[in-house]
């Protein structure tokens, strides 16, 4: 009895150390990290509209340049729109788009209407039509992403810079 008992622990363990060979010496890790991108607006006098767009190449950030190949998630946790240069003070964007976008992937966009922008404002942006969703799933194929921002002021000239930051989690599974 023993000996069988011996035996069927022994097959247990073997069974559950070599079903699971793939993950074995695998460390998934996690940190908190953000994607920053500056979009300098300028409105030239006798205008209302601008448009501005810039990329943000996720493979080149300082927090994920060593772990590319092993990247497993990206968890877009929020997505902030701050103003940190604004000439003259106030502004109103009457109307814009804010768009995240990579080629065949839908887009997360934003909208604004008649939205007052001082020195230092800083908007949390809302998930009312699944843009986390979509901007998550356009972190996740690692393509560089274009960031546009389009629309019309009040004001018939203007300059100022918006700095646009999607928080996120990111997950990356590293052997030993």
């Amino acid at each position: 009895m023993k000996t069988v008992l011996k035996n069927l622990v022994i097959i247990a363990l073997a069974t559950l150390l070599f079903s699971s060979c793939d993950e074995f010496g695998k460390t998934k890790l996690k940190f908190d990290t953000s994607f920053d991108v500056d979009l300098p607006v300028v409105v030239t006098p006798g205008k209302s509209s601008f448009s501005v767009v810039d990329t943000i190449d996720i493979l080149a950030h300082p927090d994920l340049v060593d772990y590319t190949d092993q990247i497993s998630n990206i968890d877009i946790q929020s997505v902030t729109f701050e103003i940190i240069a604004l000439n003259p003070e106030p502004i109103t964007i009457t109307n814009a788009d804010l768009s995240a976008s990579v080629p065949n992937l839908p887009a997360a966009n934003w909208v604004f209407t008649n939205q007052m922008l001082n020195m230092g404002t800083i908007i949390t942006l809302d998930n009312s039509n699944n843009q986390l969703t979509n901007t998550q799933n356009i972190f996740m194929a690692q393509q560089p992403i274009a960031v546009n921002l389009s629309g019309n002021i009040s004001e018939t000239a203007a300059t100022f810079t918006v700095r646009v930051t999607f928080n996120s989690e990111v997950t990356v599974t590293v052997g030993l």
